[in-house]
């Protein structure tokens, strides 16, 4: 039995166009990755706040989603056919595990 491929064909037929909606994933995870990148800066000033988890680990978790969001977003501009933006290439290095924030050493 032969498969059926509906989106090739809305394609074929000029009556489904996938850009928009990776236009609005792309938006949309550029947002997420500047959260992300807002977040991590703040973690590394003043901690996250977790008693159970260091800020080393939680800014690392943070900098995981954010190569995570670079690489989808790399995907949709490639797809797309245009250059990734300057503000999704940069992704901060990894700290140590056990890094501890000072305002969290202050709190103490």
């Amino acid at each position: 039995m032969k498969r059926i491929d509906i989106l090739a064909i809305l394609e074929a037929t000029g009556d489904y166009d996938p850009s928009h909606r990776l236009e609005a994933e792309l938006e949309e995870r550029l947002v997420s990755l500047r959260l992300a990148r807002e977040r991590h800066a703040e973690i590394l000033r003043d901690g996250a706040g977790d008693p159970f988890w260091s800020d080393g680990c939680a800014a690392n978790l943070l900098r995981h989603r954010m190569l995570f969001e670079r690489g989808r977003i790399e995907e949709i501009c490639r797809r797309l056919g245009r250059p990734v933006p300057e503000d999704a290439r940069e992704v901060p290095a990894a700290v140590r595990p056990d890094h501890v924030a000072a305002q969290s050493l202050a709190e103490e």
